[in-house]
């Protein structure tokens, strides 16, 4: 089952692969990740990195997010990997604003089926 941006039914499967406790440690990890690479991609400086690197941190969050359920997020990260691969860190960088809207959705989504304060 899909609720908004996320995929609870996903969600559901890795809460009860792993058990609760990695589950939450894991995802707790993942959220500050995520906040992490999104704040360093709104750096002025983040616009003078290699796009390789970049590419590279967006890969590694898009991998994360299909894990965690957080499709949309997974999607946009996607389409900006292969944007990366394609071009410069300046037009990854423009579509910053997308991103940071697709994620506070996806937050909010988190946070409607209880699970940032799990």
């Amino acid at each position: 089952m899909v609720t908004g941006l996320i995929d609870l039914k996903r969600v559901e499967d890795l809460q009860e692969q792993m058990g609760m406790d990695i589950f939450k440690l894991l995802f707790n990890r993942y959220m500050n990740e995520a906040e992490k690479m999104i704040a360093n991609l709104s750096e002025p400086s983040a616009k003078n990195q290699d796009v390789t690197f970049l590419i590279q941190e967006i890969h590694k969050m898009a991998g994360s997010s299909a894990i965690f359920g957080a499709m949309e997020m997974h999607k946009m990260l996607n389409q900006l990997e292969m944007l990366g691969k394609e071009s410069d860190a300046n037009t990854v960088i423009s579509r910053l604003g997308e991103l940071n809207e697709i994620w506070d959705a996806s937050k909010k989504s988190y946070q409607d089926e209880g699970l940032l304060n799990a």
